[in-house]
């Protein structure tokens, strides 16, 4: 686990630290002078639930007013979660009177502040997801060679803006005009036969229609009936330099099956939700704005491949494998509708 003194992205600060190459996200900055690009991880796990080894939980998670579904809810933090924030943001080299002065939920997420602007936080409102809290754990990947994203909208392609039922009812709303239009396509003698059928509404109207090489006119539309969530998925090629960076890719692995798992309760009778996790694409120290963000997501897939060269198995001497494919695919929470891709009045809660 990275413990590098060096580190200067504030959003690493006072966090365990899983990255793959070793250093990257480190600094905001890359030796090229350009600003670092990379794909961050951060886990919320629910508090009832158990820890991977040595991990700790921060505090509560916070989320935006928009955040919908069950386990959000308004909730003051209390002041022992207060002091402890604003011991940990002393030892960070922040004043702990932004922290102590103020109660609003915000304040639980220090990152909030070094992502957007004072003021622009300051006007969101935010919440609290109970139950919930932030690991002190944060994974950095390289940015995906593949990523798509894609919302699925479906439409009712049978949808009666009439509701017509039966083909009687196209005779009794529109009556003359029918009549009239009938009088030109067939012969006198066959109308009455075929308005009888289509007001008594049996079954062979289509085939005393079709006699006539006529068909009933449906009068259907497409209507907008729902959209899906996003998924995502990403692919990862692992070739470790050396046992550090073997190790690393170990604990990142063992970190993501870990907390996509439920834990079983004490009783056996429940299980404890897995749990959730915040992806962001970094370009220095803010959300690189060229690529739609996700919202909260779970982990619905963890892939590993430990012999991904052909079939064929190689390890370093201590067994650790010489290359791993891992495919993370993920599924987000929330439903992301247009306020989510651009919102005017709120720029935490658009770009998605």
């Amino acid at each position: 686990m990275a413990k590098d003194s060096t580190v200067t992205n504030r959003f690493l600060a006072g966090k365990k630290v899983l990255q793959y190459p070793m250093g990257l996200g480190s600094h905001p900055v890359d030796s090229h002078g350009y600003d670092s690009q990379y794909l961050m991880i951060k886990i919320n796990s629910p508090d009832r639930a158990s820890t991977l080894r040595d991990d700790k939980l921060t505090g509560p998670v916070v989320v935006t007013n928009s955040r919908t579904g069950s386990g959000v809810a308004v909730q003051k933090i209390s002041d022992k979660t207060l002091n402890g924030l604003a011991e940990v943001v002393s030892n960070l080299g922040y004043d702990p009177k932004f922290i102590t002065d103020q109660t609003t939920a915000k304040n639980a997420d220090r990152d909030l502040v070094l992502k957007y602007d004072e003021k622009t936080v300051n006007s969101e409102v935010w919440r609290t997801q109970k139950g919930m809290s932030r690991l002190d754990k944060v994974i950095i990947l390289p940015m995906p060679n593949e990523h798509t994203v894609g919302t699925s909208v479906q439409y009712n392609q049978n949808y009666d803006p009439m509701g017509i039922t039966k083909a009687g009812d196209v005779v009794n709303q529109l009556g003359g005009n029918v009549m009239g239009e009938l009088a030109t396509l067939v012969a006198p003698t066959v109308i009455s036969g075929i308005l009888n059928t289509l007001k008594s509404g049996l079954a062979d109207q289509r085939g005393l229609l079709a006699e006539q090489r006529l068909a009933l006119n449906p009068k259907k539309e497409v209507m907008f009936d729902s959209f899906g969530y996003r998924q995502f998925s990403f692919r990862y090629s692992f070739a470790p330099k050396n046992e550090e960076e073997s190790n690393m890719v170990s604990s990142i692995i063992e970190t993501l099956r870990y907390y996509s798992l439920p834990e079983i309760s004490t009783s056996k009778f429940f299980y404890i939700l897995p749990a959730e996790f915040e992806i962001s694409f970094m370009l220095g120290g803010k959300d690189n704005p060229h690529i739609p963000r996700i919202t909260t997501s779970v982990l619905q897939r963890v892939g590993v491949n430990y012999s991904p060269n052909s079939g064929v198995w190689a390890s370093l001497p201590n067994g650790a494998p010489l290359a791993i494919d891992l495919t993370l695919e993920f599924l987000e929470l929330e439903l992301v509708d247009r306020n989510r891709v651009w919102n005017k009045n709120s720029p935490i809660t658009s770009g998605y």
